[in-house]
């Protein structure tokens, strides 16, 4: 019984840390001086002049990051360190949102450690935040015998460009109130991995306000809803059915994308093709104005008329009339 309430304690606990609290990540983690870092740079104190990124992992709530710490170590994972130098706080009040980055620059005196110097690989950021759920990804690190890249945990995907190929976008474009067969390329970069789900292609207007019915994206390499690794590609000839809808087509301006994913940063979720005749760009955007329809009302009982559209009607009978008598006469 003490076991069974021990586990029920243990699973409602982990549940609380994970969903109730916000996950504060490490991003890139950037040394601005020295110039370059040096596996001797640790015999001795060093300034350190630094830039870090902060994300946010998983959480709805905004946290506090309180403090970065700098540490030399043994290996890139600060978690996964067998050896550690002394610590250099630099002291934060930074707030970091859901769907933002927050930058932070800092400076601070490193000790050195004579003692332990030939063993350490890297040089790691370390980010303290108030109800941190995951202590795992606040670290950023980088090598320390020339190297410039750190590890992220930050994730990001960024839509760089949208490329219409189908209807070609120099010759034709949408037609207004027909679903229309696109086909398109878009071309992305991406921060540390991603599992991007779909991609759905929609008319907009200016600043994302009017918004037609969004068609998801399939074939060519759609996204699939796995872990993707790559640092840049193209989500290539995959195609989507979209409607040019005749109640908001005069304040669409443009043909965009968007991919679902679950990121450290939403606003470069989404990339346009404006409308327009190139390469680059959507197609000359149809008249707004809806076809009209013309037709000839024929006079019945029950649709009373004035006498200048019973004159009218009775003028377009007889010349009906006469087309047949006529057409009938040709044919003998």
């Amino acid at each position: 019984m003490a076991s069974l309430i021990y586990q029920y304690l243990l699973t409602v606990t982990i549940f609380n840390l994970i969903y109730c609290h916000p996950d504060v990540g490490a991003g890139w983690f950037t040394v601005l001086s020295p110039a370059t870092l040096t596996s001797d740079m640790c015999e001795d104190e060093v300034e350190i002049d630094f830039k870090l990124e902060l994300c946010m992992i998983s959480g709805d709530e905004t946290a506090q990051v309180t403090k970065v710490t700098l540490y030399y170590t043994d290996n890139e994972d600060f978690e996964h360190k067998t050896i550690v130098s002394a610590g250099a706080e630099v002291i934060l009040s930074e707030t970091v949102s859901p769907g933002e980055k927050t930058l932070i620059r800092g400076g601070t005196p490193l000790a050195g450690d004579l003692a332990n110097c030939g063993s350490y690989t890297h040089l790691c950021a370390v980010v303290t935040a108030v109800d941190d759920a995951r202590l795992e990804d606040d670290d950023s690190c980088i090598r320390i015998d020339g190297g410039t890249e750190s590890t992220t945990n930050c994730r990001d995907i960024a839509l760089e460009k949208l490329i219409l190929t189908d209807p070609n976008p120099v010759i034709s474009g949408f037609e207004l109130d027909r679903p229309t067969s696109a086909t398109f390329d878009v071309q992305y970069s991406i921060e540390g991995f991603v599992t991007p789900s779909r991609i759905q292609l929609f008319f907009s207007g200016v600043n994302y306000t009017v918004k037609s019915t969004k068609a998801t994206a399939r074939g060519g390499n759609a996204p699939d809803g796995q872990t993707t690794f790559v640092s840049s590609g193209s989500f290539s000839d995959i195609t989507a059915s979209v409607t040019l809808d005749a109640d908001n087509c005069e304040q669409y301006t443009r043909l965009c994308a968007e991919i679902e994913v679950e990121d450290s940063v939403h606003a470069n979720n989404m990339v346009c093709a404006i409308f327009g005749a190139g390469p680059n760009e959507a197609g000359e955007k149809p008249s707004c104005s809806a076809a009209e329809v013309t037709s000839i009302s024929m006079y019945t009982p029950s649709a009373p008329m004035n006498d200048g559209a019973a004159v009218l009607t009775m003028s377009a009978m007889t010349v009906i009339l006469a087309f047949f008598i006529w057409f009938g006469f040709c044919q003998e």
